[in-house]
């Protein structure tokens, strides 16, 4: 899954997350943001191919000044390719407090702490779906992420297209949709795959950032995919 051409990395068409990204292609930029990634402790060039790094960003409608920061780097020894996200102001990451980036490390922590001391904005539906696609691919459970479906193509299939397991699953797909809104909350129902399984589920969000799973129902399980892996903050693809 991971080509090269040159020195660039293509990033693998299941990184998830993919329609919004933007290549960071500024050669400074990306030499800045390339030696700071070699000071990161989930990475080393034994285990990675730290001279084929790269990076993309995306911005958010719910965080007013930061970014989502991916760098991405094939791994040495095997056929895949890592990812590590941060959240960054901007794009700086010289290391003083204010431009100091946070680690988005598969579980809810950094984001709730984010979320104190940034003014997040959920202000009306877009936002508060947006935000919960963001969550859920960032706070992972035993067995992978929790990532917010719409499509047939959002899954990593693994299988012809016409297996029969796979087609069963993908007309059960549904896009993510707004339900209700409330003074302190919002009410989503959407299409969930979660290690492989896919579910109907509802989820709460609040204003404040928090996301509750009310209610999900199984719709297909033990799908032909490729499997959530990681190390660490260190989501493997391939």
């Amino acid at each position: 899954m991971v080509e090269l051409n040159g020195n660039t990395v293509r990033w693998p068409k299941h990184a998830k997350l993919h329609q919004r990204w933007r290549r960071v292609t500024d050669a400074a930029t990306v030499r800045r943001l390339g030696l700071w990634a070699r000071t990161l402790p989930c990475l080393d060039s034994f285990g990675y191919q730290m001279e084929h790094i790269a990076f993309r960003t995306l911005t958010v409608p719910f965080y007013a000044d930061h970014t989502i920061l991916e760098l991405g780097v094939p791994e040495r020894f095997e056929p895949g390719f890592g990812v590590v996200a941060h959240l960054v102001p901007g794009l700086e990451v010289d290391g003083s407090d204010d431009a100091a980036p946070v680690l988005l490390n598969l579980t809810s922590p950094p984001i709730h702490e984010v979320n104190a001391r940034l003014p997040i904005r959920l202000d009306d539906p877009a936002a508060a779906i947006a935000y919960l696609r963001f969550f859920c691919a960032y706070v992972w459970g035993e067995d992978g992420g929790f990532w917010i479906v719409d499509t047939p193509g959002d899954v990593p299939w693994d299988c012809p297209r016409d297996a029969a397991p796979r087609r069963e699953a993908e007309a059960a797909i549904q896009p993510a949709r707004f339900i209700e809104a409330a003074p302190d909350h919002f009410r989503i129902d959407a299409t969930v795959l979660y290690a492989r399984a896919l579910f109907r589920a509802k989820f709460k969000v609040q204003r404040t950032g928090m996301v509750e799973m009310m209610d999900d129902e199984p719709v297909s399980g033990d799908l032909p995919i490729m499997a959530d892996k990681h190390d660490g903050p260190v989501r493997l693809i391939g």
